[in-house]
């Protein structure tokens, strides 16, 4: 509709500029011709003047009663001497052909105007529809840039639909192929648990004892923790873990984490040391907070060297709060790093019953809370974590 408004629009600016062009004429024709019959009326009256000088009173008084109805027009007086109208129109062929020839010329300008205005019109029409062609096909089509007209809102509002549509359907394909790979990690998941299982109970039917239970309990506990990680993976992917911030202090938060640990930090013989530091706060979710830093430090735990200790730190800036959390093992592999945060990535010296989500869930926890999360080694040896809780 709006397309269709400025198109009449232009078309009558069009007309609107003939008819005003068509008008000066008129007037200025009209006024050439009052200019010219004023003129050959001076010349009639002084020649007659200058022949019969007594008789300049009665020209004059003719002039004054020329609009009174007399028995006779000037014009059937001349016709009775044998005179007509074109007798006089000698002088005028000339303004009549440049009249015309500019009459012409304005129609031939207008005309001309509209047919180049229609075909470009068609030819962007044409362009606009070979776009969406090629957007249908899905190849990436290009808009040439042109002046701004009728189709320039048209044109912007096809280039970001099409757009939309095809990052949509970008990442509804990216959305298909992590899904699929995910599938393939679960199942590869699942499959290593459920098959040692299997192998258990056959060994114990085989020797009618429960020697290899403590192995399927160890099993069964590892795909119970698949399948919370799997859980909470899904509510996070769906965008339906909510998170209940507050101001929360950062040592509480580490302590909290160190604790649901102890088990694993008394059979690793590894200790965690969280230093009492000035008071440090930070706008967070404590539960999901916790869940995301055990994880840092499971991974720490899990990695650091017998009679070895995981250490922590944190500080207060203008812009965030910075925790640390390091061991003192061998580090990360240089082939690993890239790949710590990425879903079901195991390194090279990971742990049998680790399924490789822990570290992905932790970043997407603390990122979710606007926070960012990195691994890198350090100078002196050991792996480190380094979380950045950004202030509101």
């Amino acid at each position: 509709m709006r397309v269709k408004k400025e198109k009449a629009g232009v078309f009558l600016s069009v007309m609107a500029a003939f008819l005003a062009a068509a008008a000066l004429l008129t007037v200025l024709m009209g006024s050439y011709f009052a200019e010219r019959q004023f003129d050959l009326l001076g010349e009639v009256c002084r020649e007659v003047v200058q022949q019969s000088p007594q008789s300049g009173s009665a020209v004059i008084n003719a002039l004054k009663s020329a609009g009174e109805a007399g028995e006779r027009t000037g014009a059937e007086y001349l016709q009775g001497y044998g005179y007509s109208a074109d007798d006089f129109d000698k002088g005028y062929s000339r303004m009549y052909a440049a009249a015309g020839t500019g009459f012409l010329a304005t129609c031939l300008l207008f005309l001309s105007a509209f047919f180049l205005e229609r075909r470009r019109m068609a030819r962007q029409v044409e362009e606009l529809i070979r776009y969406l062609e090629q957007a249908g096909t899905g190849r990436q089509g290009l808009l040439g840039r042109r002046r701004e007209d009728a189709f320039s809102g048209l044109r912007d509002e096809m280039y970001k639909t099409v757009t939309a549509l095809q990052q949509t359907r970008d990442r509804a394909r990216e959305t298909k192929n992590m899904f699929a790979a995910n599938l393939a990690n679960i199942a590869h998941q699942m499959k290593t648990p459920v098959t040692a299982i299997s192998l258990c109970i056959q060994r114990m039917k085989e020797k009618n004892t429960l020697e290899y239970l403590a192995s399927v309990e160890r099993q069964i506990d590892r795909l119970t923790r698949l399948e919370e990680a799997l859980l909470l993976m899904s509510r996070m992917d769906a965008g339906a873990l909510e998170f209940q911030k507050k101001e929360v202090d950062v040592f509480t938060v580490l302590e909290m984490a160190a604790e649901n640990l102890e088990d694993l930090s008394l059979r690793k013989k590894v200790a965690v040391h969280v230093p009492e530091q000035p008071l440090v706060c930070a706008w967070l979710d404590p539960d999901w907070t916790v869940e995301a830093v055990m994880n840092l430090m499971k991974n720490c735990l899990e990695h650091s060297p017998e009679g070895g200790a995981v250490c922590c730190d944190w500080e207060d800036n203008p812009l965030y709060v910075r925790i640390r959390i390091w061991d003192e093992g061998k580090g990360f592999f240089g082939k690993d790093l890239p790949h710590l945060f990425e879903r079901f990535y195991r390194g090279e010296e990971a742990g049998r019953d680790g399924i490789g989500i822990g570290l992905y869930l932790a970043k997407e926890i603390l990122e979710a809370q606007n926070g960012a999360l990195e691994a890198y080694n350090r100078p002196g040896g050991g792996a480190c974590f380094e979380i950045r809780l950004y202030h509101r």
